[in-house]
């Protein structure tokens, strides 16, 4: 267990006896945190523990048992596949009709029938 002053951060550390008590002696006056744990027990915390000159407290603190550990690590990594978005367009005859001329060439073929198409 451990004994904090607020205000200046003295701290004290003590062992519990076999049957379960403990003692820190010669505090200054102030406002103090105690803090208690123990292997296999959820650790406590008194805040605000007021003493003043010449004080002897006693206080009690329970031990609630620990639960089972159990943590969970989530990692980001990169992906290895290009993820980026890809601009395509399908080139059909339509586009290309719709092209505009400026330096474009033009070949006209003869389909034998009397007609021209444009190629």
């Amino acid at each position: 267990m451990s004994v904090l002053n607020e205000s200046t951060g003295l701290q004290r550390e003590a062992t519990s006896n076999s049957e379960g008590y403990f003692g820190v002696s010669l505090l200054p006056p102030g406002h103090y945190i105690v803090r208690v744990k123990r292997q296999g027990f959820n650790s406590s915390e008194i805040k605000n523990l007021v003493l003043q000159v010449g004080d002897q407290r006693s206080i009690r603190i329970s031990l609630s048992p620990a639960g089972p550990a159990e943590s969970i690590t989530v990692v980001d990594e990169t992906s290895l596949v290009h993820t980026s978005p890809a601009v395509s367009t399908v080139i059909d005859r339509q586009f290309i009709e719709n092209l505009p001329m400026n330096g474009r060439i033009i070949c006209v073929a003869h389909n034998g029938g009397g007609s021209l198409r444009r190629v």
